[in-house]
């Protein structure tokens, strides 16, 4: 049998070429099998919640991520702040859409429609959201019109949204 170095110049050309191809070969089966080995391992389990932070609960449901952010409609009436959250979208929201009587929180990670009576409701709603998510807010008041009149966003909305968007890392482009 003919001894030789695949390297060298010694060796025959068909000898030569079997033993390449037997290396890569075996360099493709290693490749193949560290891959799959690789694949096969279990994530590692999610990182515990911080109980420090009071806007996280031991199994927090989050709202789905948006692909238009999320809107925030706030308004007073009858010397109180009414706030209405809703996914974004590329069109205007019809008064009916904003100050609807009918509006729920779907609680399966997605929402529709959410109206928020009080400050601390809405800062509940509002750390739900997904962290990086955008929310706009538009300051909205009652019209007998079919489209919604711009208002002042009450400064008691702002500092609400600005600290929670400060402990949740959501981006608000009117505070930032």
């Amino acid at each position: 049998m003919v001894k030789c170095d695949p390297e060298s110049d010694s060796c025959p050309p068909p000898l030569k070429r079997w033993a390449t191809r037997l290396y890569l070969t075996m360099a493709t089966v290693i490749v193949f099998t560290a891959a799959c080995d690789r694949s096969s391992r279990e994530e590692p389990p999610p990182a515990p919640v911080s109980e420090s932070d009071p806007l996280e609960s031991p199994t927090p449901e989050k709202l789905a991520q948006s692909a238009k952010g999320y809107e925030l409609y706030c308004w007073r009436e009858r010397d109180q702040i009414w706030l209405t959250l809703m996914i974004g979208t590329n069109r205007n929201k019809s008064p009916e859409e904003v100050f609807g009587e009918n509006h729920s929180t779907q609680t399966a990670g997605s929402l529709n429609v959410s109206s928020i009576v009080s400050l601390d409701a809405a800062r509940s709603e509002i750390a739900r959201l997904p962290r990086g998510e955008y929310l706009f807010i538009y300051g909205v008041r009652k019209s007998s019109g079919p489209e919604l009149e711009s208002a002042e966003i009450p400064q008691e909305v702002l500092d609400m949204v600005k600290d929670v968007a400060a402990e949740c890392g959501i981006e608000v482009p009117q505070i930032d």
